[in-house]
């Protein structure tokens, strides 16, 4: 049995570290860096999933119970018990609270682009940015920015000890890209305060699969391949507070999430919104 500390903080590490929570941050404005010029930070988000909270977290705690009456009794799981695992599982990886802890830089290349990478625990992100127009034109800054995501992992090292479906159902070969697009918009008053904001897109590539453990199935498969895309829609808006080199800044992005997943034979729908605010240092040189 755990000691009573250990149970408390499984929780508290589970929405404390990424996992393979994907990030949301925006994190510039529409300016582009002069060529040679460089950005650095660390920014904290967490992304909060409507559905996660309202729904899923029960489902995969109901799901786990399930699961462990099944095997408790020695009986085969139903089909229906592999589906609602699987789902509950999959919002577990995809959707779970988590603190993504982030490093970024960027680098002026030339007049209007520049290029930033981003690390954070199990992902790498590379974007361009172009700026369409300057504040000099009597409007505000304008740009758009193309990024590309790889994930490495879902922290299963993290999730498993603290939900319990996760030790019934194991989820392997993880795979996961993303492409986005934003359209951003910003102000610059005195190289001290900055407002931006946008609208965003991003589309998910993701497989997994999903071996059932501890348990057996009624039709006899342990085994799932699963591949899905994901859509995610919405705007972000920042606030940028510093002088010459280094700067706070504090940032809000709204996505919908439309994920409709196939899971033997039958599609189940883990849409819903996702709301991450964050809260960065950032140093310009």
């Amino acid at each position: 049995m755990k000691p009573h500390w250990i149970k408390l903080a499984l929780p508290v590490l589970a929405i404390s570290t990424a996992a393979c929570t994907t990030s949301l941050t925006t994190g510039q404005t529409a300016r582009a860096l002069k060529p040679g010029q460089v950005e650095v930070g660390v920014t904290g988000s967490v992304p909060i999933s409507s559905e996660f909270v309202g729904e899923l977290a029960d489902l995969a705690k109901a799901s786990a119970q399930r699961l462990k009456d099944a095997d408790n009794a020695g009986r085969p799981l139903s089909e229906q018990e592999q589906r609602e695992a699987i789902e509950a599982g999959l919002a577990l990886v995809l959707f779970h609270p988590a603190l993504v802890t982030e490093i970024t830089g960027r680098i002026g290349v030339f007049d209007r682009v520049d290029f930033g990478l981003k690390y954070a625990g199990t992902m790498l992100k590379l974007d361009g940015k172009y700026q369409l127009a300057t504040s000099d034109d009597g409007g505000p800054d304008l740009a758009v920015v193309l990024g590309a995501t790889r994930h490495f992992g879902y922290g299963a090292s993290v999730l498993e000890p603290a939900y319990e479906l996760l030790s019934f159902i194991k989820l392997d070969d993880y795979s996961r890209h993303d492409l986005d697009v934003a359209f951003l918009a910003s102000g610059e008053w005195d190289e001290t305060v900055a407002v931006y904001g946008g609208l965003k897109y991003m589309v998910s590539f993701m497989s997994i699969d999903a071996d059932f453990q501890n348990v057996e199935t009624v039709n006899g498969i342990p085994h799932t391949e699963l591949s899905s895309t994901f859509h995610y829609v919405g705007g972000t808006g920042g606030l940028r507070l510093g002088y010459k080199h280094l700067f706070a800044t504090l940032e809000l992005n709204v996505m919908r999430v439309f994920a409709t997943p196939v899971v033997f034979g039958e599609e189940r729908d883990l849409g819903g919104f996702i709301v991450s605010p964050s809260f960065g240092l950032l140093a310009k040189f």
